[in-house]
């Protein structure tokens, strides 16, 4: 049955990597067409490319869902061992000592930039909650949370076990919430194809005064060490440094970026919030 899986899974990946080719190299942030080739993979189906437009790195893609490519959750990929078992879902402890263990509960960088907004906007939207356990450790940590997710599965999960709120897209979430100050992701906007959309629909929709995106760091100068691991069946992206800078600066927003081990952390302020 594995093997059955993980062939299923390369010819998943076969065929993006054809369908993406035959789709064109247009930047899926920005569109542009200018880009340089960064890594040649799988006979150059594979190549990864960096766009001259807005800095981003990218592998075209051509059967993932145009809204959000995280694939990873489907039955196939679980499969695979890729993504953790799906049977944490169910054993909140043993998922929340893991990421405990992994850095990966944000609950106290949280806090540092919500006591920074006003009382009125201390609510807090998580991008991308997937099964909702963020969520919930950002509320036991005493903070206002919601989360926005586009699978309804996970969605239910949520609603229904975890008890937290969750809305099926950054619009649904602007129409009940008024109060947003703060939106964060962690490891979900690598997964988005087109991410100016996405990121577009979370300034439309939320306003948030303060947002902070975190993704595996890449260095487009390095492509064999972090390029060519990182960008591949899980990641169509890299969400570079210089994307980041582009992008702030055409939206008016402050930037700051660091280094948090091998995770870039965005901090995207609205000047007026700038420190």
């Amino acid at each position: 049955m594995l093997e059955n899986a993980h062939l299923r899974a390369r010819t998943f990946y076969f065929l993006d990597l054809l369908a993406g080719r035959a789709l064109g190299t247009r930047c899926p942030s920005c569109g542009s067409r200018t880009r340089e080739p960064k890594v040649r993979k799988n006979a150059g189906l594979g190549t990864i490319f960096t766009c001259n437009g807005c800095g981003l790195l990218f592998r075209p893609t051509g059967l993932m869902s145009p809204a959000v490519a995280r694939w990873y959750y489907s039955n196939l990929y679980n499969e695979v061992s890729i993504a953790s078992s799906m049977e944490l879902q169910y054993d909140r402890e043993a998922l929340q000592r893991a990421v405990a263990g992994q850095g990966k509960d944000r609950s106290v960088a949280v806090s540092a930039l919500v006591e920074q907004l006003p009382p009125a906007r201390r609510r807090i939207g998580v991008f991308g909650c997937s099964w909702g356990y963020e969520v919930e450790l950002l509320r036991n940590a005493g903070l206002d949370a919601y989360g926005i997710e586009l699978s309804r599965p996970h969605r239910e999960f949520a609603n229904r076990e975890l008890r937290v709120t969750v809305y099926e897209s950054a619009e649904a979430a602007g129409r009940a919430e008024s109060n947003t100050g703060l939106v964060i992701s962690s490891h979900v906007l690598e997964h988005i194809p087109r991410l100016h959309d996405a990121l577009q629909q979370i300034d439309r929709h939320l306003s948030p005064d303060v947002q902070l995106h975190i993704v595996p760091s890449v260095d487009p100068e390095v492509p064999l060490s972090t390029v060519r691991v990182i960008i591949g069946r899980e990641h169509p992206l890299g969400v570079t440094r210089e994307f980041w800078l582009r992008w702030a600066e055409a939206r008016g927003l402050a930037p700051e970026l660091r280094m948090q081990e091998n995770e870039l952390w965005c901090t995207l302020r609205r000047p007026e919030n700038a420190h």
